[in-house]
């Protein structure tokens, strides 16, 4: 049974940068003790007067965690 799902949607601030993050929270016992998936993933690229730099990147942030209560 999925007692929690989260996702925090995406953050656009310009049409460079991105950011997504989404997280799974799942009990595994009745003792409150849960798994926690989470992933992470943002672009971004610099603009207006350091379009130049031509800098940009991405990221990616995978997480697996366990959690007592």
């Amino acid at each position: 049974m999925i007692k929690y799902i989260k996702c925090n949607g995406g953050i656009t601030s310009n049409g460079d940068q991105n950011y997504i993050n989404a997280s799974y929270r799942l009990p595994v016992s009745g003792l409150n003790t849960f798994v926690e998936a989470s992933f992470i993933y943002s672009n971004q690229q610099l603009g207006s007067n350091l379009t130049a730099l031509n800098a940009k990147g991405d990221s990616n942030i995978a997480t697996l965690r366990v959690s007592h209560y």
